[in-house]
């Protein structure tokens, strides 16, 4: 491809950029690019920020809900701004983890599903809707938000989580189920959120790939605590002692978790040898179902400091308030 030099004024030469270009990658007037010199080549170069990435998913009579969760999931993760749904159907089937206490029909409206699925990420919001079409677009995400800060958020509410899991299979107190079921969707919801802003950050910062993978171990501690809440409510489990005994150690297990990585108040080493010797507590009963759940739960916080983690752990991410 070639290009005319126009002279500007008496010594600047200006040269144009091909239209097809600067449309793909949604550039204006105004915006900056940035120039660097290689020998006798002069490549440009564009912010991240400048590309509206957008994706299409079209889905076929046999999708269900929980694909549709995944796929959607998925592309906003990966920091899509666009994202439109095609359905062949105006129901599709309902399938379920089995993250709702209680009954739902075999075959589900897909509005009200992308309802659901439009208040759950955040920023998105549904555009435009034409018979069994959707499109989500992102309207407030950007990717210079405190990302640490999220981080916090996510790591106190399973705090919480698991401080309110323990007090129900305890006490059995049905006014604390509500609060179960919002601390467990807030924790996703502000998990993906920071995925999110990660993929879409324009430059990877140190210690990013760390936050990254915290970010999705805390999730699925999140969701092992919630699966401990529904066996136990579901199968109206009365606890031992002894399964009283190893939930307290593990709730206990977590607190030194949290406080170690936000507040360095104790050697995280200690933390990793507290979970090996819990482990060998759960494994003289390996049969107990909730022992099972117990020790993943020690698993992934033992699984979490490594020679990196303990690395970002002494840069204190977040300072005590």
């Amino acid at each position: 491809m070639k290009r005319k030099l126009n002279l500007v004024g008496n010594n600047t030469l200006t040269v144009s950029l091909p239209s097809k270009w600067t449309k793909k990658y949604n550039l204006n007037k105004g915006d900056e690019i940035d120039l660097e010199e290689i020998g006798p080549e002069l490549r440009i170069n564009f912010s991240k920020n400048n590309i509206k990435k957008q994706i299409t998913i079209n889905l076929d009579e046999e999708v269900t809900t929980s694909l549709v969760w995944r796929y959607i999931k998925s592309a906003y993760i990966s920091g899509y701004d666009t994202i439109i749904i095609s359905f062949k159907t105006e129901k599709i089937k309902y399938t379920s983890k089995g993250k709702t206490i209680g009954q739902k029909s075999d075959l589900m409206p897909i509005n009200d599903l992308m309802h659901s699925i439009g208040i759950r990420f955040f920023g998105m919001v549904i555009v435009d809707q034409n018979h069994n079409k959707f499109i989500l677009k992102d309207l407030g995400t950007s990717d210079e938000l405190d990302v640490k800060g999220i981080f916090k958020k996510v790591f106190s509410q399973v705090k919480t989580l698991s401080e309110t899991v323990k007090e129900v299979a305890d006490t059995r107190n049905k006014e604390n189920f509500a609060n179960v079921l919002a601390l467990e969707n807030n924790i996703n919801r502000l998990t993906d959120y920071g995925l999110r802003i990660l993929n879409k950050r324009n430059k990877n910062e140190e210690g990013d790939h760390n936050l990254y993978f915290i970010l999705e171990t805390l999730e699925s501690i999140g969701d092992s605590f919630y699966d401990i809440f529904e066996q136990v409510i579901k199968q109206n489990l009365e606890l031992t002692e002894e399964s009283k005994n190893s939930f307290n150690k593990l709730v206990i297990l977590f607190n030194n978790f949290y406080e170690t990585y936000l507040f360095k108040k104790k050697n995280l080493i200690l933390v990793h040898n507290e979970s090996k010797k819990l482990n060998l507590e759960l494994d003289l009963n390996p049969t107990n179902h909730l022992n099972i759940k117990f020790k993943l739960i020690s698993d992934l916080i033992k699984s979490s400091i490594g020679p990196e983690l303990i690395k970002l752990c002494e840069t204190k991410l977040v300072e005590e308030d």
